[in-house]
């Protein structure tokens, strides 16, 4: 993602049409805390908040916790996001209304597809994803990128070949 300075909250990179609270918005655009990012086909953002990156992909909408403060979660909507958070600052993100992913000095892929299924992959780092009557706990110790997909009845589980949806 490149070096970032802490503390800065703004569009660092946008492709397209990307829109903040509804409003287009343009690269280096302030982002504050609570807002709603959404990028439309053909677009996508890369957004600093704090120490963190999130790399939203086309058809994206995502919202900023609501302070930088760790006990503040994000949301996923839909479509994709990439980020990175720095190790020893924990952060929860809501994905697609089906699950939970507590994260932890960690790298991540998640993404809610068009049937509502969140496919996430820790790419590095721990990680705790959680639906309403599962929870796995997983960590890169042993491997990087480990898969999940969280299904409509909020069941985890490492996704079949044919399943496999991550493209980062």
């Amino acid at each position: 993602f490149g070096a970032i300075a802490s503390g800065t909250n703004l569009l660092q990179k946008v492709v397209g049409d990307v829109y903040v609270n509804k409003s287009k918005a343009i690269e280096g655009a302030i982002v504050k805390s609570g807002d709603e990012i959404t990028t439309v086909s053909k677009s996508n953002a890369t957004v600093l908040f704090g120490d963190e990156v999130y790399q939203l992909r086309e058809n994206t909408t995502f919202v900023l916790p609501k302070s930088i403060e760790k006990k503040d979660t994000s949301s996923l909507i839909a479509g994709s996001v990439l980020a990175a958070f720095t190790p020893g600052k924990p952060r929860q993100m809501k994905i697609g209304g089906k699950a939970t992913l507590s994260i932890r000095g960690t790298g991540i892929y998640a993404q809610v597809d068009a049937k509502g299924l969140v496919h996430y992959c820790l790419c590095y780092g721990q990680s705790t994803l959680s639906s309403h009557n599962h929870s796995v706990d997983l960590d890169t110790q042993s491997k990087f990128h480990k898969d999940l997909i969280t299904l409509e009845d909020g069941s985890i589980r490492t996704p079949k070949f044919t399943e496999r949806k991550l493209d980062h």
